[in-house]
């Protein structure tokens, strides 16, 4: 084989594999859009169901009534409604994943802290199967929620431990 069939068959290969990775990719595109409202959805009911529990197993919470509230399809709040306040509201955007902002008050007189979240994504791991993604792991709504749950349980640490609340 000359020169010239190595190289045609190089930029064949080459080729193939620009078209593979397309395919691939059109194929994730069509999973995510497909499934990503069931993940969304497996979200929410998990967080609904953690806040329930977080409430009955820590006091401060319970008093502070935390729950987690579904102000429509594309919206989950988890909030108190009594100082220390806590507003954590999750956005899911079909197209670009779920964001989320934390906001913290612990008293009438204290500054009120926000933060913006990183957003996670909707992705498929390797075997094509839907998931959601921090832009660095695949990981299951389950893990999601137990990692955003745990914002709440620091700030009720946090708030615990202030002279007011104990």
């Amino acid at each position: 084989m000359g020169w010239a069939d190595e190289r045609a068959a190089q930029i064949k290969t080459a080729l193939a594999d620009d078209a593979a990775r397309t395919s691939a990719l059109l194929e994730r595109r069509v999973i995510v859009s497909n499934y990503a409202g069931d993940l969304w959805e497996a979200l929410v009911v998990e967080l609904e169901r953690l806040t329930k529990e977080f409430a009955a197993a820590l006091p401060l919470a319970k008093e502070r009534n935390l729950q987690a509230l579904r102000l429509n399809e594309n919206n989950l709040t988890i909030m108190t409604n009594a100082f220390p306040l806590i507003k954590f509201q999750l956005l899911y955007d079909r197209g670009a994943g779920i964001s989320g902002t934390l906001t913290e008050t612990f008293s009438g007189m204290s500054e009120t802290r926000t933060r913006k979240l990183r957003t996670v994504g909707f992705t498929t791991d390797r075997d094509l199967q839907p998931c959601l993604t921090d832009g660095s792991r695949y990981l299951p709504p389950s893990l999601v929620a137990e990692e955003l749950m745990e914002k709440v349980a620091e700030f009720f640490e946090k708030a615990s431990k202030m002279p007011s609340f104990l």
